[in-house]
């Protein structure tokens, strides 16, 4: 049995959907960074005035 074509087909599924949904997990992760990083810092600044 020859899993060649299967392996080429779930190897161009990977990269179509890596190439396709990329940039939006990317920005999803850095949106969630900066979330928390602004977060961080407002409670700082609350702890501080408080």
């Amino acid at each position: 049995m020859d899993l060649s074509p299967v392996i080429s087909t779930f190897k161009d599924t990977v990269v179509g959907i890596a190439t396709t949904n990329g940039p939006a997990i990317i920005l999803a992760i850095g949106a969630i960074w900066a979330a928390y990083g602004a977060f961080g810092y407002i409670k700082r600044l609350l702890h501080k005035a408080g």
